[in-house]
């Protein structure tokens, strides 16, 4: 297995009342798994599970795990946002959020994707 993630923020104070920040974290991470060998029979065999004679087959061949174990996934995430003190009661709050999540070896189906996120705050204190 091996990840590698990086991380930048930056925040910036324009004024009192004005504030900007930006921030990216990315991920890139891999992994995979080696041949598994299991003691047990090697066809469908009737095995006895202790419950009144019920038996159910014995079927399972995990010889070709490895070739379709491995992973490789991208994430990023992206942030800005930018916040107005307007007065002692009243902050305004505007962030855009991007994420991707990207799927490089996908097996049973394809998870990768992007979103988009907006968030618009006021916020009032007493």
């Amino acid at each position: 297995m091996e990840g590698h993630t990086g991380i930048f923020a930056i925040n910036y104070l324009f004024s009192k009342k004005l504030n900007f920040s930006i921030s990216s974290a990315y991920t890139d991470s891999k992994a995979h798994m080696e041949r598994i060998e299991l003691d047990g029979p090697t066809a469908a065999t009737q095995i006895d599970n202790g419950t009144n004679g019920f038996s159910r087959d014995y079927n399972y061949d995990f010889s070709e795990v490895q070739q379709y174990s491995d992973l490789h996934i991208r994430e990023l995430d992206l942030a800005c946002s930018i916040s107005y003190q307007i007065n002692k009661h009243f902050s305004l709050n505007v962030e855009y959020n991007y994420l991707y999540y990207g799927d490089a070896k996908p097996y049973l189906y394809d998870g990768t994707g992007r979103a988009h996120i907006g968030i618009f705050t006021l916020s009032y204190w007493q």
